[in-house]
């Protein structure tokens, strides 16, 4: 007895019209219509993110500057992790997604101007201009306050 001789199967050709067809044109505009874009918007968190973040946290505390950012970034992730699935449910069940969008494009850049300056976690007594020009007394090493929070 002898075996039947086994045959590859012919490949499978892909649509010869390539890019010449209407949906091969509507994709060659769609890419760089979404491309841009997002390139845009992660330009922006990025920039949040890798520049002016490490500046704040490094203004607040040097000494333990990345240990803070870490902390900053991680909190950040566990909020993001619970509340963006939320919002999207909340946007799903409202019906319309566009009040919701709105809503947050709104709040992002009001959010962004809030922390564009760091302050001090304690209160200055006096908030006038004579308060502006004295400088505030050098840190001490072993402390672990923020100078002029009091003693």
């Amino acid at each position: 007895m002898t075996a039947p001789e086994i045959r590859p199967a012919a490949p499978v050709m892909a649509d010869p019209g390539g890019p010449t067809t209407s949906a091969g044109r509507a994709l060659l505009r769609l890419m760089p219509m979404l491309t841009v874009p997002n390139a845009a918007m992660y330009m922006v968190y990025m920039g949040i993110g890798v520049v002016l973040l490490p500046i704040q946290v490094e203004l607040v505390d040097p000494a333990d500057k990345v240990a803070n950012l870490g902390l900053v970034s991680g909190i950040s992730a566990i909020f993001a992790t619970l509340f963006n699935p939320l919002a999207g449910l909340f946007s799903d069940r409202s019906g319309r997604r566009d009040p919701w969008i709105l809503g947050g494009g709104l709040a992002a850049p009001a959010c962004w101007l809030s922390s564009a300056r760091p302050r001090p976690s304690c209160s200055s007594p006096s908030r006038g201009a004579a308060s502006r020009r004295t400088p505030l007394p050098s840190p001490d090493p072993t402390s672990r306050r923020s100078p002029g929070c009091g003693s």
